[in-house]
């Protein structure tokens, strides 16, 4: 009978049920019992007289020898031959388990057994954990080792065996994993399924990311239908169509689809999640103590500052009093938030021409929010769109970030590593968007169109060279495909006939400098607040015009309320408006140019395809700083995303 009997369930609470605790109780009862028989069964077999107290050394180190309890306990045993291993055979393990014994020839074996692993030396059992310890360094790698810790099973997997969520979470958990989501958010899924695996979609948006495709690879695409399958399925359960999974699954949706830019379906999410809050009648309603709802509210206002839309009105209230904060707490500061009189918590953490920088964007955007009675009024006397002396005043900040020297210039390297100051530059370029837009009182994403046709020198010419592959965002641990193009600054008088000069998207630059700056991984360190503030203005930016952006392929799953959505068809395609990539497909030949009209040239596809390539990545690196600050400092991110929303609002008007 074995020692140990391992009982495995979905829900730890059946534990408590009470044929859990009988099967519990029997087997330790059963276990007495098997013991006591084993100590009979010895006594009667052990003779007057018989009983050596110093057994020869053949009998005592030899395995399956027939020495009592007391004579193997009585001396250190002898060294005897090395342990032998031999390879496991699961099929012929099998076969052995499956046949059928005697219970006495059973019982007699057990006996054998427990004998020969009394007299198997200390020594011995050191030597095997060793060999085994070699053996796995040696022939296992770091990711054969089982899939995760999950080794019994427990946790749901998607039904294609080729793709494992442990996987995408033993890659990227160091860079998506907080305190707060191990302690509140993950708990509070409670055994829901599509909750759960929803969250492999962000995961492999960022392993696109990493591997260049701009558009959905297959396993990514395999994993939206899966998740939007089980979505449909929970909604026919009235338990379940509004419960606290169904909540987290779609926002976490949101999140992988605001990286691809398909607005449509963005708007979907959004107001799917706003009617669940409404069900739950507001999102204090909601388990894990409040993280829930910072959680999804902080992913709702950044999908709506990246399409530069209007957010769910319950969701831009959310912490929408102004916590109390002191001159030494650490707070994620930024142009779009910083409640004291000036960066305390940032200062001492970038360079002067950095941190001069943001107190500029700082003080341009409380002037351009707290002048918003004076503009209604004055805009009435045709002064549009500012009055005089508050139009001087924009155009002053915009004319100051365009007079600062570039990053080449030694007057901007880093004061410690004494090489250029990259965050400077990211800073920069970002701010020569932001209040140009501000100035001109146009959206950014308007901003950025412009300054790529208008101000080349922002962005110097660059040599095309598809012999290349640009460096990816973070170290990947596949490559980017060859077909990637680099982007390298090439002089004027070049001559390469295979070489084209177009001046890239100014997101395109700002990208080049957030991948040149060494925390990148860490998202900046205490500066995430400021990296949150560049990648959601070159974002915006980066934003498609109106006329090019293809229409979404999922469809509105909650039109009609919660049950009639359960009748959306499932068999339609998982995106109607993306090109559909091949599983051979390469990173460049999935992307579909949509951007680019039939007469553009060469140049013009290229940079279009440059710019959506750099708004993804930028998408995603505002997604892991909001990963940083919802879990851990939603009182700084919320505030911070509403006063840009306010912004983008006041520059439509």
């Amino acid at each position: 009978m074995p020692d140990f009997q391992f009982l495995t369930t979905d829900n730890p609470e059946e534990f408590k049920k009470g044929r859990y605790l009988k099967q519990i109780r029997s087997h330790a009862m059963l276990s007495v019992k098997h013991g006591e028989q084993q100590q009979q069964q010895q006594q009667q077999r052990a003779k007057p007289g018989q009983a050596s107290t110093n057994p020869s050394p053949s009998s005592s180190s030899r395995p399956g020898s027939s020495a009592s309890p007391s004579s193997t306990s009585g001396q250190p045993a002898a060294a005897g031959p090395p342990v032998k291993f031999v390879d496991y055979d699961p099929t012929k393990a099998a076969e052995k388990g499956s046949r059928k014994r005697p219970q006495q020839s059973q019982d007699a074996d057990d006996e054998d057994e427990d004998r020969s692993v009394a007299a198997i030396p200390r020594r011995s059992a050191k030597a095997r954990t060793r060999f085994f310890a070699r053996y796995a360094d040696a022939v296992l790698g770091p990711r054969q080792m089982g899939r995760g810790a999950d080794v019994l099973n427990t946790m749901p997997e998607f039904s294609n065996p080729k793709i494992s969520v442990w996987d995408l979470k033993r890659r990227f958990d160091d860079l998506m994993l907080t305190d707060s989501m191990r302690k509140f958010y993950f708990p509070a899924m409670d055994g829901c399924k599509h909750a759960f695996l929803s969250t492999a979609c962000i995961k492999a948006t960022y392993a696109d990311m990493l591997n260049g495709f701009v558009e959905e690879s297959p396993a990514t695409l395999y994993i939206k239908e899966e998740v939007y399958t089980m979505i449909r399925e929970s909604l026919l359960d009235p338990k379940r169509q509004a419960d606290d999974g169904m909540f987290m699954c779609i926002g976490q949706l949101l999140a992988a689809e605001l990286v691809m830019g398909e607005e449509d379906v963005m708007m979907t999410h959004e107001q799917g999640l706003d009617r669940i809050a409404q069900h739950r009648d507001g999102l204090r309603n909601f388990g894990g103590q409040g993280v829930v709802a910072n959680a999804i509210t902080t992913i709702v206002l950044l999908s709506a500052v990246v399409r530069e839309g209007r957010a769910p009105a319950q969701f831009v209230e959310h912490l929408s009093q102004p916590a109390a904060v002191r001159t030494s707490t650490h707070l994620a500061e930024s142009p779009i938030f910083c409640p004291r009189n000036d960066f305390y918590s940032i200062a001492p953490q970038c360079s002067d021409c950095t941190l001069q920088i943001l107190r500029d964007m700082r003080e341009m955007t409380d002037l351009f929010v707290n002048s918003e009675r004076t503009v209604r009024q004055q805009t009435r006397r045709d002064e549009y769109p500012y009055p005089r002396q508050l139009s001087s005043q924009f155009w002053s900040f915009h004319n100051r970030m365009l007079d600062l020297p570039a990053n080449s210039d030694p007057s901007t390297f880093h004061p410690d590593g004494g090489g250029p100051d990259h965050v400077y530059e990211a800073c920069r370029h970002a701010a020569i968007l932001y209040s140009y837009a501000i100035a001109a009182r146009v959206p950014i994403s308007t901003a950025g169109q412009y300054f790529e046709h208008a101000y080349p020198q922002m962005s110097p010419a660059v040599h095309v060279d598809a012999a290349k592959s640009t460096p990816s965002f973070f170290d990947a641990d596949t490559p980017s495909a060859a077909s990637d193009v680099a982007l390298t600054p090439a002089s004027h008088g070049s001559s390469s006939t295979t070489s084209s000069f177009s001046s890239p998207h100014p997101s395109v630059a700002i990208l080049a400098a957030i991948q040149r700056t060494p925390n990148v991984q860490d998202a900046w360190g205490d500066l995430v607040g400021v990296l949150l503030w560049v990648t959601l203005v070159a974002t915006t930016a980066a934003r498609a015009s109106p006329s090019s952006r293809p229409p979404g392929g999922f469809g509105d799953y909650l039109s009609g309320g919660f049950m009639a959505a359960a009748a959306a068809s499932s068999s339609s395609p998982p995106s109607s408006g993306a090109a559909a990539p091949t599983p051979g497909a390469s990173p460049t030949s999935t992307y579909s140019g949509t951007a680019s009209t039939p007469g553009s040239t060469a140049a013009d596809v290229q940079r279009d395809y440059e710019r959506a390539k750099a708004r993804k990545t930028l998408a995603m690196t505002a997604i892991l700083c909001t990963i940083k600050l919802a879990f851990e400092q939603p009182e700084s991110i919320i505030p911070a995303e509403r006063t840009l929303l306010r912004v983008q609002a006041l520059l439509q008007r």
